[in-house]
């Protein structure tokens, strides 16, 4: 995930930029888009398919490897996501902006061994239908806390069978919630960005068998979890 994106930045100028280096090593980017603004928000979002593409790929946004292109700017942030896979970023985008938006524009980009494909098809091989229940059930319980007490640093959360991983600068990684708010401080801009992971039968969208692609999880099974249960069975997440 990257921050401090320059605003004029496309999705199109993004995938150019990792197309010079890692041709068919990633499956999903995104670059969010203010709709009113007409600009992105200064965020990118990358899930690539293998641990030593991120590796490069991490070293290369912070600028160790060689120098960046002029299209990122001087600014920008690395971090490793608390999303892993095309899977869960696909069930937060669907969750959040519902079906029809799959036809938008800016959407995510979604590819196949470096093919692009419809979202409609990467839906159909991807999301299942619990996996969509679980995403939605968790946005909806962040935004009605965000209502309750908006300038809290921490959520309670109704609790649901999940796994949530710590966000650091590591590695590499497909997303995370970071963003800056009005009031200067720092918000979640992308609900969808939560690392769920999900056991038992899980069927598709479409009622198919779900496939679970290979994902890229450099924290390994030693990640720290960034939330606590309270005493009433909450979760508390600090973002």
């Amino acid at each position: 995930m990257l921050r401090r994106v320059p605003l004029k930045l496309t999705a199109e100028g993004f995938l150019e930029i990792l197309n010079q280096f890692y041709p068919c090593g990633y499956d999903f980017v995104y670059v969010p888009r203010d709709k009113v603004k007409a600009r992105n928000v200064a965020l990118a979002f990358v899930n690539f398919t293998d641990h030593r593409t991120a590796e490069a790929a991490y070293a290369y946004f912070q600028g160790h490897a060689q120098p960046m292109d002029p299209r990122l700017g001087s600014h920008i942030r690395v971090s490793q996501a608390d999303v892993q896979g095309v899977d869960l970023n696909l069930a937060y985008f669907i969750a959040r902006n519902g079906m029809a938006d799959l036809d938008n524009p800016h959407a995510p980009r979604v590819f196949q061994k470096g093919r692009r494909i419809s979202l409609l098809e990467a839906a159909k091989m991807h999301v299942t239908m619990q996996l969509l229940e679980k995403a939605t059930e968790y946005m909806r319980a962040v935004e009605a806390d965000r209502r309750r007490v908006p300038s809290a640093s921490a959520y309670a959360v109704p609790e649901m069978q999940t796994v949530y991983s710590e966000k650091r600068d590591d590695s590499s990684g497909s997303s995370s919630r970071c963003g800056r708010a009005s009031n200067g401080a720092e918000t979640d801009l992308s609900d969808w960005s939560s690392s769920m992971q999900m056991a038992g039968d899980q069927r598709s969208l479409f009622g198919r068998p779900h496939q679970p692609p290979d994902r890229v999880n450099a924290e390994g099974s030693g990640s720290q979890v960034l939330c606590k249960e309270r005493p009433d069975g909450s979760i508390v997440f600090f973002l």
